[in-house]
């Protein structure tokens, strides 16, 4: 995975609306209320995952690294 950092930063309220849309996500692919071709979708873009648990555990990554660059978390504890 490319680690780097982007050009310019975002805005915290921007990366606390993704945070909430990728729970969002998260718990309907955990409860698999996801359509099939959603979650191919989705699954390529964070990386090439498989499945709903896959694709739940790459958003939950997503997450946490969100998390961290808002300075919630002292350490990233999801995957680079």
């Amino acid at each position: 995975m490319d680690t780097e950092l982007c050009a310019r930063p975002i805005a915290k309220v921007d990366a606390a609306a993704l945070i909430g849309v990728l729970a969002v996500l998260q718990g309907r692919a955990l409860a698999g209320d996801l359509d099939g071709r959603i979650v191919a979708r989705l699954s390529e873009r964070v990386g090439g995952v498989e499945g709903p648990a896959g694709l739940q555990a790459a958003l939950d990554g997503l997450n946490q690294r969100l998390r961290f660059a808002l300075g919630e978390d002292d350490e990233p504890s999801g995957e680079f």
